[in-house]
């Protein structure tokens, strides 16, 4: 059975080697190189039943197949009420609502610290991860184009930005339907359409602090 709960030391050699697999298999994080069970201890270290930091794990018949983590956005004090969040899933176990459970988890328990931003950066094409986080009511804030340099390609990162505080949605949207039925319009009210105007031309706004989603 599926449980969501605090990860705990002995998981540690489970999630080096989920993240290990996004090293090595995919541009989600920039690492080339894959790493020790050794060297991810002081990551784990920062993490708390209490706080800001936090990190849950989603275990199905005592295997670990995926985790959230909320972690300083910058070192500097200003930034204190700002967390960079990140999850990462097994190979095999996406798109079972794993992702949803894990982030539901992790924003309960980020609803009762004083934090006021939360920040996800996301390599695109990635429409799963981009969905997952509108649902929670994250939205896009920036891009840095092409400003990394991994297997020869250079890989843009899309950053979202959610609100933290009292009152702020915790639970993920109810995912909306493919395709809508809808009445057609009565013909005594149907009215010209006005003339189309030019396309403003699209933007793209980099934020100046935001960070990759790299645990």
């Amino acid at each position: 059975m599926l449980r969501i709960r605090r990860a705990v030391p002995d998981d540690l050699t489970a999630l080096t080697e989920i993240y290990n697999h996004y090293v090595q298999h995919s541009a989600a994080v920039f690492a080339e190189q894959p790493l020790r069970v050794e060297q991810r201890r002081a990551w784990f270290a920062q993490f708390a039943a209490r706080g800001p930091y936090r990190l849950f794990v989603a275990e199905d018949a005592g295997r670990v197949l995926g985790y959230a983590s909320s972690v300083p956005f910058l070192e500097q004090p200003a930034y204190r009420e700002s967390v960079e969040t990140t999850i990462f899933l097994a190979p095999g176990h996406t798109r079972r609502g794993l992702g949803s459970s894990l982030y539901q988890a992790l924003f309960e328990a980020l609803s009762t610290e004083r934090l006021h931003r939360a920040y996800a950066g996301i390599v695109p094409p990635n429409r799963a991860s981009v969905a997952l986080h509108k649902r929670f009511g994250f939205r896009r804030v920036g891009l840095y184009r092409e400003y990394a340099l991994k297997w020869g390609r250079y890989h843009s990162s899309l950053v979202m930005e959610k609100r933290l505080g009292p009152g702020q949605p915790v639970r993920a949207a109810p995912r909306r339907p493919r395709s809508a039925v809808t009445s057609p319009p009565q013909r005594a009210r149907m009215r010209p359409l006005p003339k189309p105007r030019p396309a403003a031309p699209a933007t793209h706004g980099a934020p100046r602090h935001p960070r990759p989603n790299e645990p």
